[in-house]
């Protein structure tokens, strides 16, 4: 109604004026929505409910919606009535759902979602804070709500601590997010998710609270007493959900002051499509195992997140640290599939790793533990970040991979213990960057336990904020580069490596036994000796030796070819100095260690058809517009989604990339074959697979190319495809097919 005017909605959504100007509406006024199954006057056009829950204004209605006693009711006449409603949101208490903790709210909850889905102009399903009373705002489901469209669900209240709260019964999902058979987002904002609480010794680690196989924001969410993982997201591409119980794409999803309570493992995140994912401002408190447990294929970027008494042995269910002959150790991986039942923590050091004094029991022969912490990259092939996280020291130590790096960061009751990740042979250590957390207590070492560090494996910003650094020791003659060493006193106290190196308390001076060389990132090493290096040392090209019993023109050498131990040169100074190529190995010695900040998401348009119907079957060609440039040495993650026609179902289709040199490379590449099946290719080089499939959808065929690059030649990848058959066209999409890349290291 707009002044005296009344307007009528038609079937298709259209309003229709029906007494213009009249002073007199035809209109009456209810008390609920329950009052209008015996309403019985024919002239009335408009119904106004007074219930302040489910009431609202209603029009007469003509249209084809059957009634659903949410948006539509009908009369005593078999009229029926259709809310007004005036933003993109369906309101569940309209359907009947109530927040008071008994009533089983499934039915009201599935009638409006499917609102949703069959009227597009609605978005969002809004679950409104029921009542302020500590028994209600609790909606309670007798078993799984899924989404299985593009839906944003909204509930209200202050933050995830005060806000709409959905309460499962125990070992059930209670949201699950998942496509059928195309990739969606949806979003999830102010939502209390909780399993009932029952005894940790009866959690079912298949039944996460929240699964997610859809892209998806969510937003002050909070999640309580899960009775499997809290969190768990799991995509893959290929086939349908019918075909493929994890189907869908959930990269570059965000998640923004999410809190994990309580749980099996805070987030378990796995799958080949769970990558480039945000978490920001993000607590796991108090998980049985891991606070983060992070499987996905290429990684993902955590900011500011905080770790807090995951797998703390004060919580039911934990069997993380032990404590025997005196000291404490934590169960690592290994012990996860059983087979550490009954190994020695201080003999057997793939399955334990020595950490500082925390709740812990005595080490019981015949029980099998897990590991457990803070947080854990799994997937090898990931390049995980974690940026500034606020860890304390009732965690386990944290692990990574030999990609991933954990920069920065706080401590709450002192804590500066880390693991990198086990090899299957050959020592505990992978070559990398291990990065030290920040200490407060002096007692505190980043621990390695017993076993070497490989060479070349560099650490970095070891701060201890109570006067001095500490190391623990480390085997082996290995080459190690150290960098911002100075504690509060301003001295640089190092510590000690075989108690062979120190650190003086002049900021310059640093001291190595005549068996220790230093080194800089690329390999570039300088050493030192007697006599000269030429046939005696190896070192790379740009590498440095100082030749104590030498003289002028003997006392420094460089090596400038070669790659064994010949190639060395003495440095001569007279007559103009230094020599430029001396200082251009010097400077790429200092370039190869400063990191490259990680980028935003770039996406890249295909700005038009591109078309390839070669004369010549299986003939690559360039998908024209999809490309984007490389650096050399700097690591990229890409993505590209191609929307293709095919010219017949008999023709099939390759799709890859080509580019520049490269030091490694991997990438998956997903295309169809029917509308339930496709292609799927993991590869480790340009222009693979060799060989096209050999059917098609002639519309709507979708290919998807995943991967990582680390080029060694700058450059551009470029995305190619071909065609099966000759002259039987293969056509990209414009518009509707793009590429997206970032940098990551």
């Amino acid at each position: 109604m707009q002044g005296n005017n009344l307007y009528m909605i038609k079937g298709n959504g259209d309003t229709i004026l029906i007494n213009a100007g009249s002073t007199t509406l035809p209109s009456a006024t209810l008390i609920s929505v329950t009052d209008i199954a015996n309403y019985n006057n024919a002239t009335t056009t408009t119904l106004f409910i007074k219930d302040s829950i489910r009431g609202g204004t209603f029009f007469l209605y003509v249209g084809s919606d059957a009634a659903d006693n949410g948006m539509i009711f009908t009369d005593a006449n078999n009229n029926k009535w259709k809310r007004q409603v005036n933003d993109d949101k369906i309101n569940v208490l309209w359907y009947g759902a109530k927040g008071d903790g008994v009533t089983d709210n499934i039915v009201p909850f599935e009638a409006a979602r499917e609102y949703i889905r069959n009227h597009s102009q609605f978005k969002t399903l809004k679950i409104p804070f029921y009542n302020n009373a500590a028994a209600y705002n609790r909606y309670g489901f007798s078993r799984t709500f899924v989404i299985n469209l593009p839906l944003r669900i909204e509930g209200q209240g202050i933050g995830p601590w005060q806000s709409s709260r959905l309460y499962f019964p125990p070992n059930t999902t209670g949201l699950l997010f998942q496509p059928f058979n195309y990739d969606f987002n949806c979003e999830l904002e102010n939502i209390n998710i909780e399993n009932a609480f029952i005894n940790r010794s009866l959690i079912d680690s298949n039944k996460a609270l929240i699964v997610v196989h859809s892209s998806i924001n969510m937003k002050n969410v909070k999640v309580l007493y899960a009775t499997g993982n809290g969190i768990e997201i799991s995509s893959d591409s290929g086939g349908d959900s019918t075909t493929n119980p994890t189907f869908g794409n959930a990269g570059f999803s965000s998640f923004t002051n999410v809190r994990v309570y309580e749980s099996l493992n805070g987030f378990y995140i796995v799958g080949t499509e769970s990558n480039a994912m945000q978490f920001t401002n993000c607590v796991v408190q108090a998980n049985v195992r891991w606070g983060i447990l992070d499987d996905g294929f290429l990684g993902n970027t955590y900011y500011t997140c905080n770790f807090q008494g995951n797998s703390n042995n004060s919580l039911s269910g934990a069997a993380t640290t032990v404590t025997y002959a005196g000291k404490y150790y934590s169960a690592l991986p290994k012990h996860d599939d059983g087979t550490g039942v009954g190994k020695r923590p201080d003999l057997d050091t793939n399955y334990w790793l020595e950490t500082g004094a925390r709740a812990a029991a005595a080490w019981d022969t015949t029980k099998h533990y897990w590991s457990g912490g803070s947080y854990y990259v799994q997937n090898a092939n990931a390049t995980t970040k974690f940026y500034q996280p606020y860890v304390e020291g009732d965690n386990a130590p944290f692990i990574l991979n030999g990609r991933s790096e954990s920069d920065g960061g706080i401590d709450g009751v002192g804590y500066g213990q880390g693991y990198r990740s086990v090899t299957s042979v050959g020592g505990h250590y992978m070559n990398g960057t291990v990065t030290i957390p920040q200490s407060s207590n002096p007692a505190n070492r980043f621990g390695f336990g017993v076993g070497t560090l490989p060479d070349n494996t560099t650490m970095t910003h070891f701060k201890n904020k109570s006067g001095y650094n500490t190391i623990s020791t480390f085997e082996g003659y290995n080459t190690f580069a150290f960098n911002n060493y100075k504690n509060t006193s301003g001295a640089y106290s190092v510590g000690y490596l075989n108690n062979q190196f120190r650190a003086s308390t002049s900021p310059t001076t640093y001291f190595f036994a005549d068996s220790y060389k230093l080194g800089f990132g690329g390999g570039v090493t300088w050493d030192h000796g007697t006599g000269s290096p030429e046939g005696v040392v190896t070192a790379i090209v740009g590498s440095f030796y100082s030749r104590t019993n030498g003289g002028t023109g003997t006392a420094l050498y460089i090596k400038e070819t070669g790659v064994g131990n010949t190639g060395w040169v003495a440095a001569t100074f007279g007559g103009g100095g230094i020599t430029q190529q001396t200082l251009n190995d010097t400077a790429a010695a200092i370039r190869s260690a400063i990191p490259v900040v990680s980028g935003s998401v770039t996406r890249v348009y295909l700005p038009a058809n591109v078309i390839n119907n070669n004369g010549v079957a299986n003939t690559l060609a360039d998908v024209t517009g999809l490309t984007f440039p490389v650096v050399a040495g700097t690591r990229y993650s890409f993505k590209v989604v191609v929307v293709y026609n095919s010219a017949a179902t008999t023709t099939g289709s390759r799709w890859t990339v080509n580019g520049p040199a490269v030091t490694d490379i991997s990438y998956r590449s997903t295309y169809n074959t029917t509308a339930a099946a496709a292609t799927i290719n993991t590869l480790s080089a340009y222009n693979l697979p060799a060989a096209s499939n050999a059917s098609s959808l002639t519309t709507g065929n979708r290919c998807v190319i995943e991967g990582e690059i680390l080029p060694s030649a700058n450059g551009s990848v470029q995305v190619r495809f071909a065609s099966e058959i000759s002259a039987s066209a293969i056509t990209a999409i414009a518009g509707r097919s793009y590429l997206e890349y970032q940098i990551i290291n």
